[in-house]
């Protein structure tokens, strides 16, 4: 099945916190289109169709089946928005979670996910980096890259530090993988692969 799609983008530049805080609000609740902002640039990300969604999708099944079989305290809460004025810095992630206990909105989620269909305008690494998120994944080109924050910014891990027992190979080759008509029996097999 064909689910190649692209995201539309459009970066404003000089955009104040106050016209960034506004546009958030003005959605009404929508989660499209997508907003980020960084030093007055914003990104607004329509991201189009269902390659999106579908990579989204599976991701956010295959972690919380792994959180279950695995007995991981693991809180979603979606694409809440995160933001802080004095670090000139916003966005939401599309899906994030908290790893056991958190204060949603005002602590940043321990783990936020990012399904990057189309190259991004703006540097979202420094903005979840100025938000204190402790580790971020990517989706892009069908791999996906983990970054774990540290003293002096992230650095690119090939395991996560908040769930080390994951093997990330495998759960991008289902990712990669996995007939969109059959997410449940994927699901399923890589749960019974995990009780083995």
């Amino acid at each position: 099945m064909d689910v190649a799609s692209a995201d539309n983008i459009v970066i404003m530049r000089g955009v104040s916190w106050e016209t960034y805080l506004r546009l958030d609000h003005d959605r009404a609740g929508d989660k499209w289109p997508r907003l980020a902002f960084l030093d007055g640039e914003l990104e607004i990300v329509s991201p189009h169709g269902r390659e999106h969604e579908l990579r989204k999708t599976l991701i956010e099944r295959f972690l919380e089946a792994f959180a279950e079989e695995r007995g991981v305290s693991l809180n979603g809460f979606g694409n809440t928005t995160f933001l802080d004025e004095a670090r000139r810095a916003g966005l939401e992630p599309d899906v994030c979670y908290y790893v056991g206990d958190g204060d949603p909105p005002r602590e940043p989620p321990h783990l936020a996910i990012e399904i990057a269909i189309t190259s991004s305008g703006i540097d979202k690494l420094e903005i979840y980096r100025r938000l204190g998120v402790g580790e971020v994944w990517f989706w892009a080109k069908n791999t996906l890259a983990i970054f774990a924050l540290e003293s002096g910014g992230y650095s690119q891990l090939t395991t996560s530090p908040l769930l080390p027992e994951l093997d990330v190979e495998t759960l991008a080759l289902l990712i990669r993988t996995t007939n969109p008509l059959r997410q449940t029996e994927a699901v399923k097999a890589f749960r019974e692969s995990l009780r083995r």
